[in-house]
């Protein structure tokens, strides 16, 4: 159910922008740079929040509807976003042990809002590619 995935994305960023407003705006000048990452179950997403709530400015959303914890958004440096490269990117297809329609077992999300550092402006933009 990717759209499902898609909009649990939609509010752990706009909760992280609503909650660190500077660090938003940071980031948006700095690197406006998203990755989002999925696992596989809540009690993981649970255990990546407690790992690097000390570390960074992070969010984790919970999803009324489901009563469930279902993404979280943070401030990835470089060395958080290593550390979680070993997750898959969302929207891709998990090894669910089925047929390869399969969806994913679990609709739980990481989403990083990372710090590349890299600065866009508009004099640097091809607006003949737009």
């Amino acid at each position: 159910m990717p759209g499902y995935q898609v909009v649990q994305t939609a509010h752990s960023i706009a909760d992280f922008a609503a909650e660190y407003p500077q660090k938003f705006s940071q980031w948006k000048n700095e690197s406006n740079s998203i990755i989002s990452l999925s696992t596989d179950s809540e009690e993981s997403l649970l255990k990546l929040y407690n790992k690097f709530k000390d570390k960074t400015d992070v969010v984790l959303f919970y999803e009324p509807d489901i009563s469930a914890y279902t993404s979280l958004c943070l401030y990835g440096t470089h060395k958080i976003r290593k550390s979680l490269s070993h997750l898959p990117l969302s929207l891709k297809k998990l090894n669910c042990g089925g047929s390869s329609g399969a969806e994913p077992k679990s609709l739980k999300l990481c989403d990083c809002v990372g710090s590349k550092p890299t600065t866009r402006t508009n004099s640097n933009i091809n607006k003949n590619k737009i």
